[in-house]
């Protein structure tokens, strides 16, 4: 690191820590807003869309009525220019202790929590945290020579990780196939790059399989115990492994040999348009200001727009354990590997009504250190006021904000479709130009979109997947996608 760089991390931290001290016994702005006006669509529409959702989906099937039934369920926010805001949450957040779902219930966002890690980083480089090539400084200056051996090469310098064969999921076939992982050079790669997910680096959650065993790395840690069970060789988390930087590694970082970094092909782009790279990132603003990740977030989103509940991350301590969604792999006839009783162990079952499923809420303390430097907690609600005011210019200053508009990436094998900071950006046939992001964990998804013309905001979350007969999960941001864009329409129908 450079003095430069120490320098200002030194007064950058002393300011977060002293905004920390003042903002905190500051009153909030209030969170309780209000549906309605002439020309604004009835609520009580919404409320249907999300009823029918709820009763429409595979799990609603085991119930004879899903809204007097113990089943998981959804929780949506809208918010429109000079309509409001409304909420709405049907279901329960915890099956096995019959606790429904409020609004104010709190759930995973997954890679929504990209966009958070995104604002955190923009903020601190317009106050040049990240020395003068703010977002263009590359990576490797976070770190020292044996950080970056361990990220790379490894700790057994007889037995170098790169470079080495393995299986990799293709990034336009979509299924595994062999490949190489080269070791990367983390001195060409920058902040910039790794926000915007096309970084050449590959996605140490989904992509890599170094086993060749066609298991992804990130779910033989996750499925350890059945693996160990079947006598299937797997990928060990040493003791110890309890924050990004720790897990990223155990799985070390590749290079995908046919990506370019800060490249605008589809091959140059992390499948998931950011796992590693903002874990990396998140791990950098960390160390550029010596403040936590939580504290950073609450510093660049939830104290100036007075969020409460605030988001947080999954491993911020202590852990909050309280109006938080559970997540289930709801299945029929059989648990999810078509094992019976508890999945060795895998899954923690419980039964809704009878019917077997799977409570994986658990699981994403250990998957939330790959995701975006700690998976986010919100409700929708929270979200959808953070999105809108990021994207109609009203939580970043100029110079911040001239930074994130200036950074999204066209897409060459999507035309119109441009990504930057976690964020997809296009302009929609039906709707005009508008903002997406998807997030999916274990047992549940959410889907948050912004529509520029009709400043009309949806966050929509479902803490369920669905499974029948130990059939494999279809992904389930599908049909929350499909709910999010039901009620935009709803929103923007003409009266």
């Amino acid at each position: 690191m450079t003095t430069e760089s120490v320098s200002a991390s030194r007064w950058i931290a002393c300011l977060l820590a002293s905004c920390g001290l003042l903002l905190g016994v500051l009153p909030a702005a209030s969170g309780d807003h209000h549906w309605g006006g002439p020309d604004c669509a009835d609520s009580e529409t919404f409320r249907q869309i999300v009823e029918a959702a709820a009763a429409a989906s595979p799990a609603a099937a085991l119930f004879d009525d899903v809204r007097g039934s113990s089943a998981p369920g959804y929780s949506v926010a809208i918010l429109q220019a000079g309509c409001g805001a409304f909420s709405f949450a049907i279901g329960h957040r915890d099956v096995e202790r019959s606790k429904a779902m409020t609004p104010r219930t709190s759930h995973h966002l997954g890679s929504l929590t990209k966009v958070l890690t995104g604002v955190i980083v923009v903020r601190l480089a317009a106050l040049g945290a990240f020395g003068l090539e703010g977002l263009d400084a590359p990576v490797d200056r976070w770190f020292d020579e044996r950080e970056l051996t361990l990220l790379t090469v490894g700790s057994d310098p007889a037995s170098p990780r790169c470079p080495t064969d393995l299986f990799a999921l293709g990034r336009t076939s979509g299924a595994f196939e062999p490949a190489q992982g080269t070791c990367p050079d983390l001195g060409t790669i920058t902040l910039r790059q790794l926000l915007n997910g096309n970084h050449g680096l590959y996605d140490v959650v989904n992509e890599l399989d170094r086993n060749q065993n066609l298991t992804p790395d990130n779910a033989e840690l996750i499925i350890g115990s059945l693996l160990d069970a079947l006598g299937v060789p797997r990928l060990v988390a040493p003791p110890g492994t309890d924050t990004p930087f720790d897990l990223l590694t155990v799985h070390g970082l590749l290079a995908a040999p046919d990506a370019t970094p800060g490249g605008g092909s589809l091959t140059d782009f992390e499948t998931s348009f950011g796992n590693t790279g903002h874990t990396l990132a998140g791990v950098i603003a960390e160390r550029a200001t010596g403040v936590s990740y939580d504290l950073l977030l609450s510093w660049a989103i939830n104290w100036p727009l007075g969020l409460r509940p605030p988001m947080r991350s999954l491993l911020a301590p202590p852990r909050p354990e309280r109006q938080i969604a559970r997540e289930y792999a709801v299945v029929s006839g059989s648990d999810l590997f078509g094992i019976p009783e508890d999945g060795l162990g895998v899954f923690p079952q419980v039964f809704i009504e009878g019917h077997p499923a799977n409570n994986t809420y658990r699981l994403d303390a250990y998957l939330g250190l790959a995701g975006a430097s700690g998976w986010g907690i919100s409700t929708p609600a929270a979200y959808a006021r953070f999105l809108a005011s990021l994207v109609e210019g009203r939580l970043l200053d100029p110079a911040e904000q001239s930074l994130f508009d200036q950074s999204f990436v066209p897409i060459d094998d999507l035309p119109g479709v441009e990504h930057g900071f976690g964020l997809f950006r296009f302009d929609d046939p039906e709707f005009g130009p508008g903002f997406a992001k998807s997030g999916q964990t274990t047992g549940s998804a959410c889907q948050a979109l912004y529509f520029a013309d009709h400043r009309t905001t949806v966050v929509a979350c479902r803490n369920a997947a669905d499974a029948f007969l130990g059939q494999a999960l279809p992904p389930s941001a599908a049909p929350v996608g499909d709910l999010a864009r039901q009620l935009v329409a709803a929103a923007d129908a003409p009266r």
